[in-house]
């Protein structure tokens, strides 16, 4: 699906945000030793979503204004595991590869909205930052079975 508003786009990001926290939740369920790990990761979904939200709040009126729409943004772009493998490296290749597509979509939706929303693109720029750090922890993770 073509996302061309500020809302369809902020739908999608609470999406991708609240499948994570419950893929990371099950993960934590299935591999306790891990739970320490991805704890972090749980609350910090739950505050993109207000971060998210808080931005895209503020901003809408200006969007409205200026009739601002998102182009090049198709959420078939940006599809993300949500069943678990059985192995644990496949839990750990799905995971790194969520965030990887996530980055991505963040990415993507801070480039569209950069040249007339500040808020928006700033708060996916910093999510972005935080999901880049996971990656390399969940690479961690790994090397540490």
């Amino acid at each position: 699906m073509k996302l061309n508003t500020a809302s369809a786009v902020v739908r999608f990001a609470k999406q991708l945000e609240d499948d994570t926290q419950d893929l990371y939740e099950r993960v934590s369920d299935s591999y306790p030793d891990w739970q320490a790990a991805l704890a972090p990761y749980i609350r910090e979904n739950r505050r993109n979503v207000g971060s998210i939200d808080r931005a895209y709040i503020g901003v809408v009126s200006d969007a409205l204004d200026t009739q601002f729409a998102f182009e090049g943004i198709d959420t078939d772009d940006y599809g993300i595991i949500t069943d678990l493998p059985d192995s644990l490296d496949g839990v750990i290749a799905g995971l790194t590869s969520n965030e990887e597509t996530i980055i991505a979509f963040y990415r993507a939706a801070a480039a569209s909205s950069r040249d007339l929303l500040a808020d928006v693109p700033r708060a996916f720029d910093r999510i972005t930052s935080k999901r880049s750090r996971r990656t390399v922890e969940l690479k961690a993770l790994a090397d540490g079975l």
